[in-house]
Order: C-alpha cells, then sequence, then structure tokens
C-alpha cells in the first residue's frame, strides 16, 4: 500500500506540472500571443502523444513485438521528457522573474486583491470616506471666503495682463510629453516580453540537453575513504549499481563503464542490483561483456529489484555462466575481509529467492572487517545488520528527478552517499550507474565509485 500511495503521489505531480505548463504557457507566452490554436495544438498533441506511445507500447509488449515496443518506449521517453523539462523551465524563469511569486500561487493573491478591494468599498469605509470629503469641502469654502476680495482684485489684473501676453505672441501649444513615450515604453515592453520568452525556450532546451547527457553519458568515477576496523592492509572496491541494461541502455554504455573500472586496478568489483532491465533472451550479448571485467579477487553481484520484474530464474541462471560470482543469501571470505550479499526485497513481493540476513551472516570468518551487498537501502531498517562493518546499497538513483527524490527519501530514507549508522556500521547509497524510464537525471548525477577502504 505504501508503494501505491508513492506512485500516485508522484503521479500526481506529474499532473500538476503539465497543469501548470499549460496554464503558464497559454496565458503568459507572449510570442505565441497571436498564434493561440497552434499553441494549444502542440501542447495538446504532446500529452496524446504520451497517452498513445504508452499505450501502444503496452500492446506491443503484449503482442511481442519487441522491435516496436522498444522504439515506442524511446519516443515516450522523449516526450515525458520534454514536458518535465519544459516546466522546469517555466518555474524557474518564472521565479528569476517574480520571486517566490509564481503562477501556482497567482489565484491566492488574485483572491487576496479582490477580498481587500471589497473591504474598501464596504460601507463603513465608504461612510468614513464621505465624511471626510464633506469636512474637507466645508473647509476650503471657509478659507476661500475669507480671501475672497482680495483674491478677486489680483484675478482680474492677472486676467488682463495675461491676456496681453496672448494677443501678443499667440505661440502653439506645447506637445503632450507623456503621449511622447506612450510609444517607446511600449515597445520596450514588447521588447521585454519575448526576451522573457526567448529565455523559457533557452532554459528548456538546456535542460532537457543537460539531463539527457547526465543519463547517457558513461558516469564520473568518485572516490571515497572509509577507515574500517579489523582491516591490516588498505584495499580498493569499485562499485557499481542500477546500470539497468535493456531498451535504451547497452552494449555501449556498458562497455564505456567497464573500460572506466579496469582503470580503477580494484581489488573486489561489486554489482549491487537492478543490473538487468529487459528480457535476458535479448541481453545475452551485452551481458557477456562483464565477462571483461578485471579485478584481482572477483567480481560480486547481488539482485535488485528489476530482475525479479523480467524473470528472476532465467537471469540467474545466465549470470552464473559468467565470470562473476552472484551472492544468494551468503558470505565469502576473502583476503582481508569478508564479503556477504542477499537477495533483493522483492522476492517477498514475488515469493522466491527471498532475502535472508540470518544466513548471509551465519559463519563469518572472524578477525576481519564484514561488507554486506543490499540493493534497497530499506533493508537495513528492516534487519539487523549489526555484523557487518559498512553496507552497499543502490536503487534509489538520489531520487533521479528532483524534486522526487523526496518521494524515494519517503520510502527509501537514505538516497545518496555516506551514511553512519552506528559507532560500528557504515552505509553507502550510489546514485546508480544508469536511469529507470525515461532518459532523464535531473539534479541527480549518476556514477562510479572507488571505495578506499583503510584501516582505522
Amino acid at each position: 500500500m505504501k508503494i501505491l500511495a508513492i506512485i500516485g503521489v508522484i503521479f500526481a505531480f506529474l499532473a500538476l506540472t503539465k497543469i501548470y505548463v499549460y496554464r503558464r504557457v497559454l496565458r503568459h507566452t507572449f510570442i505565441f500571443a497571436n498564434h493561440r490554436k497552434l499553441l494549444i495544438f502542440l501542447l495538446a498533441l504532446l500529452f496524446a502523444l504520451e497517452v498513445g506511445f504508452w499505450f501502444a507500447q503496452r500492446a506491443f509488449k503484449a503482442l511481442g513485438m519487441l522491435d516496436l515496443e522498444q522504439t515506442i518506449y524511446g519516443i515516450l521517453g522523449g516526450c515525458i521528457v520534454a514536458s518535465y523539462c519544459l516546466f522546469v523551465a517555466c518555474v524557474v524563469a518564472d521565479v528569476l522573474r517574480g520571486g517566490t511569486r509564481i503562477l501556482l500561487f497567482s489565484p491566492i493573491f488574485a483572491r487576496l486583491r479582490h477580498f481587500v478591494k471589497n473591504i474598501f468599498q464596504s460601507r463603513i469605509f465608504s461612510r468614513f470616506s464621505t465624511q471626510a470629503k464633506s469636512q474637507e469641502s466645508a473647509s476650503q469654502k471657509s478659507i476661500g471666503a475669507e480671501s475672497g476680495g482680495a483674491d478677486s482684485i489680483g484675478a482680474k489684473s492677472a486676467n488682463l495682463d495675461s491676456a496681453k501676453m496672448d494677443s501678443a505672441t499667440a505661440r502653439p501649444a506645447m506637445p503632450n510629453p507623456t503621449a511622447q513615450n506612450t510609444a517607446p515604453a511600449t515597445s520596450r515592453r514588447r521588447f521585454l516580453k519575448i526576451l522573457y520568452d526567448l529565455g523559457v525556450f533557452a532554459l528548456f532546451f538546456f535542460f532537457i540537453i543537460k539531463s539527457r547527457k547526465n543519463a547517457l553519458d558513461i558516469p564520473p568515477v568518485r572516490t571515497l575513504e572509509i577507515p574500517l576496523p579489523r582491516l591490516k592492509t588498505p584495499k580498493t572496491i569499485a562499485m557499481v549499481s542500477d546500470l539497468h541494461i535493456g531498451k535504451t541502455l547497452g552494449a555501449s554504455f556498458l562497455q564505456g563503464i567497464i573500460d572506466k573500472i579496469n582503470a580503477l586496478d580494484a581489488d573486489v568489483v561489486v554489482i549491487v542490483g537492478d543490473l538487468v532491465d529487459d528480457d535476458v533472451r535479448l541481453l545475452k550479448r551485452e551481458l557477456r561483456l562483464l565477462n571483461d571485467i578485471q579485478s584481482k579477487e572477483g567480481v560480486f553481484y547481488v539482485t535488485g529489484n528489476h530482475e525479479y520484474y523480467h524473470g528472476i530464474e532465467p537471469i540467474m541462471a545466465f549470470l552464473r555462466t559468467l565470470n562473476i560470482r552472484v551472492l544468494e543469501n551468503e558470505n565469502l571470505e576473502l583476503r582481508d575481509f569478508n564479503i556477504a550479499g542477499v537477495h533483493d526485497l522483492a522476492g517477498l513481493r514475488f515469493g522466491k529467492m527471498r532475502p535472508d540476513i540470518q544466513k548471509a551472516a551465519a559463519n563469518l570468518a572472524p578477525n576481519k572487517p564484514n561488507i554486506l551487498l543490499a540493493h534497497q537501502p530499506k533493508f537495513i531498517r528492516q534487519n539487523d545488520v549489526s555484523a557487518f562493518d559498512l553496507v552497499l546499497c543502490g536503487h534509489t538513483h538520489a531520487g533521479q528527478v528532483f524534486p522526487l527524490s523526496f518521494f524515494v527519501w519517503l520510502d527509501q530514507h537514505y538516497i545518496h552517499g555516506l551514511y553512519e549508522l552506528s559507532k560500528k556500521t557504515k552505509l553507502y547509497v550510489s546514485s546508480g550507474a544508469g536511469f529507470w524510464g525515461p532518459s532523464i537525471r535531473f539534479l541527480a548525477p549518476s556514477e562510479i565509485v572507488r571505495l578506499k577502504l583503510i584501516p582505522a
């Protein structure tokens, strides 16, 4: 129920972004002011493409037309990316233009202005204003009566003098400077509105390029130094998670990651779940590239939730044929530390290959630090991991798209980075190397992690 609630909130958020964008663009875009029907058509077309391609993708998948399904999936992701980047561009432009008074709050401000206006037009205020005006007019009449005689004489002489000057000079009337400045002011406002709209479109294209680049490029290497008790010599672990090899990320992406891992000259390489994100029969050529990973003491892998979505048994059967060690609720003694791994929490829902921390922690070799691989960070909230000095997780993608990271935090409680669970146990959550869904990573960069373990 919690997962369904979070998914519902995410879809509600995406719906609100569309409402914001459509309302904002239709009402406040100056460039399309004379082409409103064209703009409505383009926005409606974008929404229709999202809905239509979503149904088409599911239909082609059910019919087994996997090539078409993959193409439709890519187009659908592009439409979603375009919608979200347009939303972010509009919000950023509105905030830069009007501070925090963005369009979402304009109805509130409008109602507040209407409320204040009604107060000042009420009977009480109108009575006070009428009394004040009558008192002011009475005082002006009394002052005029006292100085009436002198003023009348001065007024007559002034009128005679002005008449003589007017007849002598007879100059034409001076032009109104306000009327002269109206045209430049109007053209200036028009120019600023056009410039503002161009800024929105520039931000839109910038966010599309940047977010897709963050998603599709080979991730950079992030290096952390972690002290571990009972570790006698420094060790290096190359960690990668959430590659999501499938419809969008394929052989070239995986090969780029393998090249970067091999350049690290790591003692151990760990793959912490969500390696496969499609039917394994379509990915055997790509996954065989994992045999090229170089490490001194081995490559270790644990399942993620997406492996269960695409058939956990055939995926596991194929991975066992590769040059990697699948840790299935078990631990192994290496030269300087113990390494353990558990199945993903999705096994509880699917009723197969369930996680078992007691089995994974059984008979750990003494006098060595213990390292646990578990895909989802919330596993440590549901299980006792006090026997381990370091827990390595993935799954979160660091939120992948801000501000959806808040909903990831609600589900997992840990998003990205190094955490101190206790005086003994540390947790590192990787932002992952790939992505899920649309080809977008917004304010959530991907990574390959180099963990430099040193004696504490």
